[in-house]
């Protein structure tokens, strides 16, 4: 699944702290799912929703379409840095 329109809420319901493997360029870097809300009123035949993965502190990566791969996901996602601590840099994906 390549395209955006593809992926849907479904395809992340359930599944906080699963890891996931992100590519960036030549590099593979773990992420984990850490929020998954549904939004609702979608346009979209995938449904609205919001996706956020913890990744590590460093590199942090800029926003960007990402592969993404998971145990029964693979993919390609807006990826956006929006915070990082001391437990990694958290990014957003958002379909509506």
């Amino acid at each position: 699944m390549s395209n955006t329109e593809c992926i849907g809420w479904s395809d992340f319901a359930g599944r906080e702290g699963r890891a996931y493997t992100l590519q960036a360029g030549g590099d593979l870097h773990e992420v984990t799912l850490e929020h998954a809300k549904h939004l609702g009123g979608a346009i979209r035949a995938g449904g609205s929703f919001r996706l956020a993965f913890r990744g590590p502190c460093e590199p942090v990566l800029p926003q960007a379409v990402y592969r993404l791969q998971g145990e029964d996901f693979d993919g390609e996602i807006f990826l956006v840095p929006i915070s990082r601590d001391d437990t990694g840099t958290l990014y957003e994906a958002i379909f509506n």
